[in-house]
C-alpha cells in the first residue's frame, strides 16, 4: 500500500507525465487505430522516487533484482510512463491499470480491448497501444553490441539475404538491425518474443515491400 506521501508524488509525476502527453496530442487509440510514445528517460530522471510510486509490487521486485543503477533506474522510469500512457488510454489512475502478462511475458489488459507493448534500449523507451488488434514494438541501441552482419544466416529468411548480401557493410549493418527490430516487433505481437522456443528467424521474413 502507498503511503499518504508516495501518493502525492505519484500523482505530481503522473501530472507531469499527462502535460506532456496532452502537448504531443495523445489520445486513446481507436479500433484498429495504434499510439506510440519514445522517449528518452534522462528527461524524467529527477522524477525517478515519485515514478517508482507507480509500479505495482511484482515490478518493485524485479526492479531491485537489477544488478546496475542505470538498468534499475531505467526499468522504473520506462515502467512508471507506460502505466500513466495506459491509464491515459483506459481513463483509470495509472495504479488501477489491470496490466498482466503471459507466462511468456506478453503484456495483457484483460477486459480493456486494448493491447500494448513496452521496449526499451540504452535509455530510450518506446510504448505502444492499440485498440482491438495485438500490438509489437521494438527499439534498439545503433551500433549494436553484436556483429549482425556475421549473424546474418541466422537472422534472415532467404528473401531478406538477397536483398541486404549486396550492401556495403554499414548500409548491411543497418539494414540487419532495422529488420531485427521489425522481427522482434512482430514476435512480441504473437506473444513469443525472440527467446521463444522454436522461432527459427531464418524462416519468418519481414521485408517491407
Amino acid at each position: 500500500m502507498l503511503s499518504s506521501g508516495q501518493r502525492a508524488l505519484s500523482t505530481e509525476f503522473t501530472r507531469a507525465v499527462a502535460r506532456t502527453l496532452d502537448d504531443s496530442s495523445f489520445s486513446s487509440p481507436a479500433f484498429g487505430e495504434v499510439q506510440v510514445v519514445v522517449c528518452h528517460v534522462e528527461g524524467w530522471a529527477s522524477a525517478l522516487s515519485s515514478a517508482q510510486g507507480l509500479l505495482n509490487a511484482d515490478e518493485c521486485n524485479r526492479s531491485v533484482r537489477l544488478r546496475f543503477d542505470h538498468d534499475r533506474s531505467t526499468y522504473i522510469l520506462a515502467h512508471a510512463l507506460w502505466r500513466v500512457i495506459l491509464g491515459i488510454s483506459l481513463d483509470v489512475d495509472p495504479t488501477e491499470v489491470p496490466l498482466t502478462s503471459t507466462a511468456a511475458g506478453q503484456p495483457l489488459l484483460p477486459g480493456t480491448g486494448f493491447s500494448t507493448s513496452l521496449t526499451h534500449s540504452g535509455g530510450w523507451v518506446a510504448i505502444a497501444v492499440c485498440g482491438g488488434v495485438a500490438v509489437g514494438i521494438d527499439i534498439e541501441q545503433s551500433p549494436t553490441r553484436a556483429a549482425l552482419a556475421a549473424l546474418m544466416p541466422t537472422i534472415c529468411a532467404p528473401d531478406e539475404i538477397v536483398d541486404i548480401e549486396p550492401l556495403s557493410l554499414p548500409d548491411r549493418q543497418a539494414a540487419l538491425l532495422a529488420l531485427w527490430t521489425r522481427k522482434e516487433a512482430l514476435l512480441k505481437a504473437f506473444g513469443v518474443g525472440l527467446g521463444g522456443l522454436g522461432v527459427d528467424l531464418s524462416r519468418l521474413s519481414a521485408r517491407t515491400n
